[in-house]
C-alpha cells in the first residue's frame, strides 16, 4: 500500500482578501503571515509523528510551493521537490478574459446568479463562456487524479508521498479517486482549512482507500 498526504497550502494574501484565486499563478499572491506559521507548525508536527516523505510533489503555484518549502525545512527534509501542473487550483476563469473571476473582488462575482448556478449544477467556472479557461469540478478531478497515479507509481510499497496543492483540487482529486466526480454533493467532508491535508492509500493499481482529513493540531491521528 502506498499513502499520499494532500495538503492544503497556508493561507495566503488572497485568502485574507477579498479577491477569488483559483490558478492565477500571480507571483505577489504569497503566504502572508499565518500562513508561513501554519506551514511551520505543520511541518513540526509531522517530523514529531515521523511521517516522513519518500517522494514530495507541489503545484507550481507560488504559496503551494511556499508551503512546501517552509513544512521541509521545518522538518528537516531535504527531498527534492517535484512540481507537476497538474496539481494546480481549480481554474475559475483567467482574469481579463470573458467570465474570468480570478483576481477580482469576491462581493462582485459571487452575485445571487452565481449562487444559484452553483446550487443547480455544482462547481462550473466555464459560466457560459470556453474562452475563460475556467473548468468544472469533474475536469479538476481527472486531472489531480491522474498526477495521482503518476506520483504513487513512483513510490515504493509501504512509504509516503507528499503533494502540496490546494483545497479544491486536492478535493476534487479525492473524489475522482473515490468515484464521487461531483464531489460537492459531499463537500463538507472533504473540505480543507489553510495547512491541513487529507490522507489517501492507493490499494491496488486503481484502487484508493480514504483515510481522513487531518488538521495541523491532529497529525498524530494519521500512522
Amino acid at each position: 500500500m502506498k499513502k499520499l498526504l494532500l495538503i492544503r497550502h497556508g493561507r495566503s494574501i488572497r485568502n485574507a482578501g477579498e479577491t477569488v484565486q483559483g490558478s492565477d499563478p500571480d507571483p505577489a499572491n504569497t503566504l502572508n503571515y499565518k500562513g508561513k506559521l501554519q506551514a511551520l507548525a505543520l511541518g513540526r508536527m509531522l517530523a514529531e509523528q515521523d511521517i516522513l516523505p519518500a517522494k514530495v510533489w507541489s503545484s507550481p503555484l507560488v504559496r503551494a510551493r511556499e508551503t512546501c518549502d517552509i513544512t521541509l525545512k521545518a522538518m528537516s527534509c531535504v527531498s527534492p521537490v517535484h512540481e507537476d501542473p497538474r496539481l494546480r487550483e481549480m481554474c475559475k476563469g483567467l482574469r481579463g478574459l470573458p467570465g474570468g473571476m480570478e483576481g477580482r473582488r469576491r462581493d462582485e462575482v459571487k452575485t445571487p446568479e452565481y449562487r444559484e448556478q452553483y446550487r443547480r449544477d455544482g462547481w462550473d467556472f466555464r459560466h457560459g463562456s470556453l474562452e475563460s479557461g475556467g473548468e468544472t469540478a469533474r475536469e479538476v478531478g481527472a486531472r489531480y487524479l491522474s498526477a495521482m497515479h503518476d506520483i504513487t507509481d513512483e513510490l515504493e510499497d509501504g512509504t509516503t508521498g507528499f503533494v502540496f496543492a490546494h483545497g479544491q483540487s486536492s478535493r476534487y482529486g479525492l473524489g475522482a479517486a473515490l468515484g464521487f466526480p461531483d464531489i460537492q454533493q459531499i463537500d463538507a467532508n472533504y473540505k480543507l482549512g489553510n495547512g491541513e491535508y487529507l490522507a489517501i492509500a492507493r490499494t491496488t493499481d486503481m484502487g484508493w482507500q480514504f483515510l481522513g482529513r487531518v488538521a495541523a493540531s491532529q497529525a498524530e491521528t494519521f500512522s
